[in-house]
């Protein structure tokens, strides 16, 4: 019989071996034979290889996206697998990132091992498991269409992120094993827009490619030390930190060098009369606030909140309070009315009242500089 041609993506083939060998533990450590990996290569059948390195994708745990709220629907044909890879401490596939556009102007990612043109994870017997498209981990693309982001992410070495299923801490957690040392990862990445040309972590310097970079380590929760910060490089010879902008008060001058803020196509004035009552239950006064939208929203990342200032909150009105939420979450019509209950649970004092002081709140959209109507409180 003829041998099967070992030549057949080379590359493919080294990751597949590297992710059967090199996610065992040493113990249990198995040998692939090369004619088998070579079979699954060029097409034969699993079955007469014997080997079984691709297992059944991932199944979906988050929605696939909805056109009129969230991030919304994938956009056809706009995932896209970046070129940057960044091996793992213990060797095998490497990691990567894929990303895609949405229906609601918003853009979406993964990050996790890369086997061929595929982002997924190990299992403990090597085997690949490809993830799904799904709208997990997203962000408002800025008025230019770019991607800005910047996190830091616990993850486990086979790629997989939370839920985890074992816990790094050193308290016991039910139903879930503690990590066997060397076996989380802290893995931190951006998207930092066309401006820049690399990034400076630990005295070292990265390129960035595509605008991206991608940071793989050994997690080490034994040690105080907090990981080194990333500084960007951008292509004018500044600097700056790589941090996140405020995602729920994206000015300009809070925001990274190149973004284009989205409050831009905004217009100046969005004023509209605010209905506030309160009703008492209890201990505690329930404060209904609506009013119609002056402008229609159908872009994710662009919404009505509420922002409020109090004196004092928590359960023993002992922390300075500052609340900020129940942005609408879809599409909104221009006259839409919205409707909000306010009570104490904002202060997760629900059933016990608000703390005595003086509260100031706004509607906003979208930023504080566009200011929809305000409102203000006083507790006895």
């Amino acid at each position: 019989m003829r041998r099967p041609d070992t030549t057949v993506l080379p590359e493919l083939e080294q990751q597949l071996r590297g992710a059967a060998l090199r996610t065992q533990p040493r113990r249990r450590r198995l040998v692939w034979p090369l004619t088998a990996v070579a079979v699954l290569l060029s097409g034969a059948s699993l079955a007469t290889a014997g080997v079984k390195l691709f297992g059944d994708p991932v199944a979906r745990t988050a929605p696939a996206g909805n056109t009129r709220s969230g991030p919304g629907t994938t956009v056809p044909g706009s995932v896209r697998l970046l070129s940057l890879r960044t091996a793992d401490p213990n060797g095998g596939a490497p990691w990567g990132m894929r990303v895609w556009n949405t229906s609601r102007g918003a853009a979406c990612w993964q990050v996790g091992r890369v086997v061929g043109q595929q982002v997924g994870v190990l299992d403990r017997a090597g085997r690949f498991h490809a993830l799904p498209i799904e709208q997990s981990q997203c962000r408002p693309l800025d008025a230019r269409g770019t991607l800005f982001a910047v996190q830091d992410q616990w993850m486990l070495a086979n790629g997989g992120a939370e839920p985890w299923t074992c816990t790094p801490s050193e308290r016991p957690v039910p139903g879930r094993p503690r990590c066997l040392p060397g076996n989380v990862r802290l893995v931190r990445y951006g998207f930092l827009g066309p401006d820049a040309s690399a990034i400076e972590v630990g005295g070292r310097r990265h390129a960035v490619t595509e605008d991206a970079f991608l940071l793989v380590d050994r997690a080490d929760f034994s040690s105080p030390e907090v990981p080194a910060p990333i500084a960007v490089v951008y292509r004018d010879g500044s600097h700056g930190p790589a941090r996140d902008y405020r995602l729920e008060d994206p000015q300009r001058g809070t925001t990274p060098p190149g973004y284009e803020p989205l409050a831009d196509n905004l217009p100046s004035d969005v004023s509209a009369p605010l209905r506030f009552t309160a009703k008492r239950r209890g201990k505690d006064l329930i404060f209904t606030l609506s009013f119609r939208a002056p402008v229609a929203t159908r872009r994710f990342g662009v919404s009505y909140r509420i922002v409020i200032d109090g004196p004092r909150g928590g359960r023993r009105c002992d922390e300075r309070m500052r609340f900020t939420g129940f942005d609408t979450p879809g599409d909104v019509r221009r006259g839409q009315r919205i409707e909000v209950k306010l009570t104490p649970g904002i202060q997760i004092r629900y059933g016990h009242g608000w703390c005595p002081g003086r509260y100031r709140g706004k509607v906003i959209l979208h930023d504080s500089a566009h200011v929809v109507g305000r409102f203000s409180w006083t507790q006895r």
